[in-house]
C-alpha cells in the first residue's frame, strides 16, 4: 500500500501537529475520521456532550453563541488549518456554541479516548496544544474588550488594519453578515460605518468582498 506524502495529510496543517516526523503524523492521521458536512450542516451544537477535536481542512466553519437578545455572537470562523475542541478532550463538557457549516466542509475529526492516548506518547503535543490555548484565550479576551468598550467605528478600523493586506487592499475572509456578528454589530450598521469610513477617504470598496485601505494612520486614530 503506497503511503500518503505528509503534504496530503490534514493533521499537518495544525500547528500542534506540524512539526512531528512524517510516521508520527501518518500515525495520527490514522487515528482521526474524515468526515463532510453540507452548506449550513452543524458540526455540532450548544448544550451536546463534547468529546472530539475538529480539523478543518477544506471550508469554512462560523462558532456562534446565542445572545440574551436572541442574536447569534460570532465567537470565531474556522477556516482550513484551524481546530476547535481542544479543551474538550481533556474534561467531560457540553458544547457552549454552536459550529455550522458556512460552506462544504472537510474534516478531520479526533475523539477525546484517541487523543487522550495519544498525548501520553507525544508529551511535546501536550506542551503545543497548552500554548495555543493560551494564545486563543488572549485574542478572545481582547476581543470581548474591544466588543464592549470599543464604538463600532473602532471595532472595524482596528479588525481591518489587523488584516493581511496585499499592497493595502483587504479581502473579507467572511461574509458582512458574519463579520458584524463578530464585532458585535448588525449588518446594516456595519454597511454604514464602511460607508462613512469610506467617505471620510481612509477606505475604499474596490469590490464587495476587497477594501483598499487608504488611511491607515487614520484608521489608527478612529
Amino acid at each position: 500500500m503506497t503511503t500518503k506524502q505528509p503534504e496530503h495529510l490534514c493533521v499537518q496543517r495544525v500547528p500542534i501537529f506540524n512539526h512531528l516526523p512524517h510516521a508520527e503524523l501518518v500515525q495520527i492521521e490514522n487515528l482521526v475520521r474524515h468526515q463532510h458536512f453540507q452548506t449550513g450542516e452543524p458540526l455540532y451544537l450548544a448544550d451536546s456532550p463534547a468529546g472530539a477535536l475538529y480539523i478543518i481542512h477544506a471550508g469554512s466553519v462560523a462558532v456562534v453563541r446565542g445572545s440574551a437578545n436572541g442574536r447569534e455572537q460570532l465567537v470565531r470562523q474556522l477556516t482550513p488549518g484551524d481546530f476547535d475542541g481542544d479543551r474538550d478532550l481533556f474534561q467531560d463538557a457540553t458544547h457552549q456554541a454552536s459550529a455550522v457549516a458556512e460552506s462544504p466542509v472537510t474534516a478531520c475529526v479526533l475523539y477525546k479516548s484517541d487523543f487522550q492516548r495519544l498525548l501520553e506518547q507525544e508529551p511535546a503535543i501536550s506542551l503545543a496544544v497548552i500554548a495555543t490555548q493560551a494564545r486563543r484565550i488572549d485574542e478572545l479576551e481582547a476581543q470581548t474588550t474591544l466588543v464592549t468598550t470599543a464604538s463600532v467605528e473602532t471595532r472595524l478600523a482596528q479588525w481591518l488594519l489587523k488584516q493581511p493586506a496585499d499592497n493595502g487592499t483587504v479581502t473579507l475572509p467572511m461574509k458582512k453578515k458574519a463579520l458584524a456578528a463578530y464585532l458585535g454589530t448588525t449588518p446594516e450598521t456595519l454597511s454604514r460605518k464602511l460607508r462613512e469610513l469610506s467617505d471620510a477617504q481612509l477606505i475604499e470598496a474596490v469590490r464587495p468582498s476587497v477594501i483598499k485601505i487608504l488611511d491607515a494612520a487614520g484608521l489608527r486614530a478612529v
